[in-house]
């Protein structure tokens, strides 16, 4: 899969790391970050580029660590992986 010219794989944490969940929010911690993150692209009505998978992971890793180092007391770290990182996602798009 991670050959293929458009695939992009971006997972919760390492394979050595447990993926937590945010209670408060009702959602895992990375998935929660990850849609905080998309929709801040977007904020106030911006029209900027559409976020490719390297900018969501640039935003979204070092809040992901820093909530599950506090929540949680163990390391979470986000992973990207793929060829498309640097394309923009097409399913990303600015709430009409």
């Amino acid at each position: 899969v991670l050959t293929h010219p458009n695939a992009v794989v971006l997972t919760a944490s390492q394979s050595t790391e447990v993926s937590g969940w945010y209670d408060t929010q009702k959602h895992g911690l990375f998935t929660y970050v990850l849609l905080d993150a998309m929709a801040a692209a977007f904020k106030d009505g911006a029209t900027g580029a559409i976020p490719s998978a390297k900018d969501l992971t640039t935003r979204v890793s070092p809040e992901v660590q820093r909530l599950s180092r506090r929540l949680r007391q163990r390391e979470q770290t986000p992973q990207l992986f793929g060829t498309a990182a640097d394309t923009p996602l097409p399913f990303v798009q600015k709430p009409e």
